[in-house]
């Protein structure tokens, strides 16, 4: 599986890049606070992505193509929004002095 694909399957279902290593990438998911390293291949055996997938407890879909739960896609479209709508009180209120 590609590396991109892992990693845009995991940003959908809630995980974040905690931190860049040497050779790996850490991501965290903040609702379990897992941890798990994620290679820097562009290409990352199926085998590793459903390991990687289920010590972060995300669900992976069968075939390799991994989807969004549509709960993480609305949770992630509510974060958006309420960080666009907490840097539009920023900007106001500094403007606003």
């Amino acid at each position: 599986m590609k590396r991109n694909n892992l990693l845009k399957h995991l940003r959908l279902n809630g995980s974040y890049l905690k931190r860049e290593g040497a050779s790996h990438s850490l991501w965290c998911n903040p609702q379990t606070g897992h941890s798990e390293a994620v290679p820097r291949h562009p290409e990352i055996p199926n085998r590793l992505a459903k390991k990687i997938c289920e010590a972060l407890s995300i669900k992976k879909s069968d075939n390799t193509t991994l989807h969004p739960t549509p709960k993480a896609s609305a949770f992630l479209a509510f974060a958006i929004f309420s960080i666009k709508l907490c840097l539009c009180e920023v900007i106001i209120s500094f403007w606003c002095r």
